[in-house]
């Protein structure tokens, strides 16, 4: 089956034997398990990630596989979306880290479009009316633990920045911002695990955001080439805010 993947300008055409669709099920049911238990996407921690948040999860492994140039995992995970996707024909892939933007264009066939794409929480797009495939949110689908207001949208391109830069999120210092104030060791080890990401991959470097509880805003770290700097980074935002958390208010 043919798969075309766009990243980019680029447009490439992953011919997926039907073997790897047949042998990989076993693979793909434990794709499938493994994101039953949730999965971070991007800032967000999705408790129970949809049929769509999964395909946009297998994909950005997918666009890791064709940067590595790992034809193997390449074909499995395009196997995974054609295999979860019925009809499916062209994959979007977003290369800005933020991995619910990935598009999906589906063909125009109603008689397994519904059941495809039920809970879908963004646009799938049929083929052949360029409309999406299904429009209908399901807020219930997907659950998130951290702060609600504020949700973060796609990014432009940054450029890389070495741990030693100073932080800059736009033209303001990024430092932590106020927030809830007076907790004890335990809440506020809570609180900090909400207000700091885990580190995540945006095109092949890394970063991590905070939320600004002032403006109800989520800030962006420097984008930072190693996975090292950006942990030394987190650890040290993380250290600042729940610090913070346990100061008397003033």
């Amino acid at each position: 089956m043919l798969l075309k993947a766009i990243i980019d300008d680029q447009e490439l055409s992953l011919e997926v034997p039907e073997q790897i669709l047949a042998q990989g099920q076993p693979f793909f049911a434990k794709l499938d398990a493994d994101m039953d238990q949730g999965w971070q996407m991007s800032r967000e921690w999705i408790a129970r990630p949809t049929q769509i948040e999964r395909c946009q999860i297998v994909a950005d492994k997918l666009l890791t596989a064709l940067e590595k140039e790992n034809d193997r995992l390449g074909m499995l995970m395009a196997g995974y979306l054609l295999s979860r996707l019925p009809g499916l024909e062209t994959v979007t892939l977003d290369t800005h880290g933020e991995m619910q933007n990935t598009l999906f264009t589906v063909a125009a066939s109603p008689a397994i479009a519904p059941a495809a794409l039920a809970g879908a929480e963004v646009p799938v797009v049929h083929a052949a009316s360029g409309q999406p495939a299904n429009q209908t949110a399901n807020p219930s689908a997907a659950q998130s633990n951290r702060p609600a207001t504020g949700q973060p949208g796609a990014n432009p391109p940054v450029a890389m920045a070495s741990a030693a830069d100073t932080p800059q999120t736009g033209d303001a210092p990024f430092i932590p911002t106020p927030a809830p104030m007076g907790l004890d060791k335990f809440q506020a080890l809570e609180q900090a695990g909400n207000d700091v990401t885990p580190i995540f991959k945006v095109g092949k470097g890394y970063r991590f955001s905070i939320y600004d509880h002032g403006t109800g805003q989520w800030l962006d770290a420097p984008l930072v080439a190693s996975e090292a700097d950006a942990q030394r980074l987190r650890q040290a935002a993380f250290k600042a805010r729940f610090e913070s958390l346990q100061q008397a208010p003033g």
